[in-house]
Formats: structure tokens, sequence, C-alpha cells
């Protein structure tokens, strides 16, 4: 009798537990808005988050907002709230490192931007959990989490240290300065969604955050000027001298990407010291990665991705190595667009806008992508072929995305070698995060399914190949 009276009480908090860990808790959280604090006003988003997480109130499948964030942490444990912990103490890490200081070198710079980033997103982080303790089922569910008085301060002084974090190459490579760029965009984004959290808890808490652990004025406008001007250069280094014109290939997909990604990204009345317009850079930029996709422009030269790609086909004409560099830089910057609506700049098919294409289904877009991970070895490298050399990857680290982001077949050809990684590179920590996982890699992933997203007959055999057989046949026919 006391053995199930003992499991009578044992199923119901359980069954207690699953219905709240199911339930989506009430948070006090910001409204999804611009950021207008000291009247320097974003100029093209509409909400904060808004590059990485898809801001603070929201159910989209396109990326998490940071209330989904909220509710799938703070709970007991699950799959996936161990695993989105893990990230989280990952970042956490990350944000108590060191910034290098008077450096000039390309990985330490990029590296002092992912540092600014994730101190960017604890004090964020931090902040909601400090403001909503009581309404979470599980507050101390991540347990090296710091206050947020000590992570705002991390940030601010990250912020105001002097420390580079925006990589300023040759003239002649100036497209390398994207991957910087666009790390410390996604920080930036989050520092302004800071913001608006503080002014909306300054009226709506009953322990209102205290103002003088942000930027001021002149601390703010000298952070946007900085952005902007280092923008002006990477667009006037690319446009005006008209080198995307003359170079094919990938690099400049990369530097319109990082263009586009942080004119979005803009915020107050930057100093105009060249010819660039912000609106007309945004809008030349955007039509350019357009027909770099799509295949719209007069000159096959300029369809950067289409004209690499065959029109789309499952191969890259610069081969896997370089190709990676593009996808790393495209599929954030699509994720960023896709969050605010802004597909119809980049998807046209023949030269006709359509909302209803999507970068992460539309096989235009992902069947070179299918290809880089199907020939990705066991390890993570790609493979020695063409000009490219054996090179290891991150990018299973955040494109082994669930059905309801995209295309499945992307994420199975990832997904098989997501699990074997041996180690994460902390700048893409903070984008696994964002972008819905597929938890189980190793479930939903065999590597040899080889499905092709294009439907010309020439590419149907392709599902019947084994791994190593497409490898021989890319071998032989492509390069």
């Amino acid at each position: 009798m006391k053995k199930i009276i003992y499991l009578s009480i044992y199923l119901s908090i359980y069954l207690s537990i699953s219905v709240i860990t199911a339930q989506a808790q009430q948070f006090n959280l910001p409204p999804n808005q611009a950021n207008s604090r000291f009247g320097s006003t974003d100029h093209f988003l509409q909400k904060r988050p808004a590059l990485s997480f898809d801001g603070f109130r929201g159910n989209s499948t396109n990326g998490l907002s940071m209330e989904q964030l909220m509710n799938q942490v703070f709970v007991p444990e699950t799959n996936e709230s161990i695993y989105k912990v893990n990230l989280i103490t990952r970042l956490i890490n990350t944000s108590t490192r060191s910034l290098h200081l008077n450096t000039l070198d390309k990985d330490l710079k990029r590296d002092n931007a992912t540092i600014i980033e994730a101190r960017a997103f604890i004090a964020l982080l931090t902040l909601l959990r400090e403001q909503n303790v009581a309404n979470l089922i599980d507050p101390n569910a991540i347990d090296i989490l710091p206050t947020h008085q000590v992570a705002v301060e991390r940030l601010k002084s990250a912020l105001l240290s002097g420390a580079a974090y925006i990589y300023y190459p040759n003239v002649d490579e100036f497209f390398k300065m994207s991957e910087s760029l666009m790390i410390f965009n996604r920080a930036w984004d989050f520092y302004l969604a800071l913001e608006n959290a503080y002014e909306h808890y300054s009226t709506n808490s009953s322990n209102p955050p205290d103002f003088s652990k942000l930027l001021n004025i002149n601390q703010k406008n000298t952070i946007n000027q900085n952005v902007f001007s280092a923008t002006n250069d990477l667009w006037f280094n690319t446009s005006q001298i008209l080198l995307d014109y003359v170079q094919a290939g990938n690099w400049p997909f990369i530097a319109h990407a990082g263009i586009a990604h942080s004119l979005m990204n803009l915020n107050g009345e930057p100093e105009i010291y060249g010819s660039i317009s912000p609106t007309l850079a945004l809008s030349y930029s955007l039509s350019r990665l357009k027909y770099d996709a799509s295949g719209s422009a007069d000159l096959n030269r300029l369809n950067y991705w289409y004209y690499q790609s065959g029109g789309g086909k499952q191969y890259w004409a610069e081969g896997p190595m370089y190709f990676r560099l593009a996808v790393n830089a495209g599929v954030p910057f699509w994720h960023s667009m896709r969050l605010n609506n802004n597909l119809s700049h980049i998807t046209s098919l023949n030269g006709i806008i359509s909302a209803n294409l999507d970068p992460f289904r539309d096989s235009k877009f992902i069947n070179p992508i299918i290809w880089l991970g199907n020939v990705l070895t066991p390890e993570n490298d790609t493979p020695a072929i063409d000009d490219g050399n054996k090179q290891f990857t991150h990018l299973s680290q955040y494109m082994n995305w669930n059905s309801g982001y995209g295309s499945q077949v992307v994420a199975s050809a990832f997904g098989r070698v997501k699990n074997k990684m041996t180690n994460r590179h902390s700048s893409y920590n903070l984008i696994e995060l964002a972008i819905p996982q597929n938890l189980d890699a190793e479930a939903n992933s065999d590597p040899s399914l080889i499905i092709s997203a294009n439907t010309n007959s020439e590419y149907q055999s392709e599902k019947s190949l084994s791994l190593t057989e497409w490898r021989t046949w890319t071998c032989h026919n492509i390069w």
C-alpha cells in the first residue's frame, strides 16, 4: 500500500513539473522596439535585439526571442535546457577572458569582438533574469551566471578599453574586415537592446536599474561613429573603386554581406566624411547580394553565388575551402535579414522579387551548402581539392538547425559531423544559441544521405550516391 502511495506522489510531482515546463512563463520583458536613447535613433531596425535573437518577445521559428530562450533555460533539466545551458556557460567563460590590447593581429581583433559580444549577451541575460527571478521555474539553472552588476561592468569596461575589435586589412583584401565587423555588430545590437531594457525597467520594475552602468551620450556616439567609419571604409574599398566588379569569387559577396549587416544595424547620425549615404549604400549592397545569389545581374561575373555554383547546383567553382568563408558570412547575414522581414531584398529569381523564396530552403541558395556539408570529412575538414587545402570548419556548430528553421537536408549534411567536433569556436557560440538546433545530431543524420533540392534531372542520380561515391563524382566531374 505504501509503495502505491509513494508511486502516486512521485507521479503527481512528475506530471506537475512536466505541465509547468511545457507552459510558457509570463515575464516582465521590454517591448520589441527600436533604440532611440539620447536621440540616437535606429535607421532601419524596428526592434532590439535583432541581428541574432528575434527581439525580447515572440514565438518565431526563424530564430529564438529572449522570451523563448528564458522558457527553455530556466526550467528543470531537459535535453534542450542542458544543451542551451552548456552553450551559455561557454559564452560566460568567453566573457571572462581578457581583451587583447594594442594588437594588429586579425584573429586577436576578431577574438576581441567575440569577447565583447559574449559580455553584451550575458549583461542582457542577467538583467532579464534578475528582473524576472520570481517568475522563473529554476532561476539558478545556470550556476556560474554572474550578477548583472558584474556582467554590465565587464561590458562597459570592454567597450571603453580602447581594444581594437575591427580588423583593417590591406586595400586589396578589405573583405576580411567583414567577419570581425559582423561579430561586433551583434555585440552592439545587444548593448542597444540593453539600453531599451534599462528604460523599460526604470518605470516597470520595483528594482529599477542604475543608468550609470551604461555608456554616456559621448561614449555611445563614439562607438556609433567608429562602426560607421569602418563600414564606410569597407564600402569605399569594395564598391567605390570597383574592386567588387573586377574581382571574381567569393570575397565581393562577403564584403557586401558585411556592409549590409552593419548598415542595417546603424544607430544615430554618423558624420558622413565620404560620399556614402547610409540608405543608398544599404540599398546598393542589398541589390548586389540579391544579384550575387539569384543570377539577376547582366554579367555572369557579378553573380558570385549563382555563377560560382553554376546557377545553384551542388558545387562551388573555387572549391570547399573558399566556399566555407562565403557560407560563414551568408548564413548569419540571411538569418538577420529574415528576422527583420527583409528577405525581399535578397530573394530574387530572374529579376523578379518574390517574398516566398527563403535562403534556408530554396534550392538556389542551399544546393551548394548541401554539397559543402556532404564533402566535409568526418573531422569537419574541407577536402584538399581544387585550389583549397585541408581546413577545419566550425560551420557544423550552428548549421544543424531544426525543421522549423530550415532545410533538413542541410541539417543532415552538417549534423553528421557536429557531434564529432572535438572543439567549438567561441565566435560561433552565440549564433548556435540563437538558431534552433536539432538536439540529436547523430540520430537525425545519415552519412550517406545525399538528397538534391535541385529539380534538374542531371542531378537526380545524386540521391543514390554514397558519400565516398559523391566525393569521387565531384572530383572527376567538377575539378
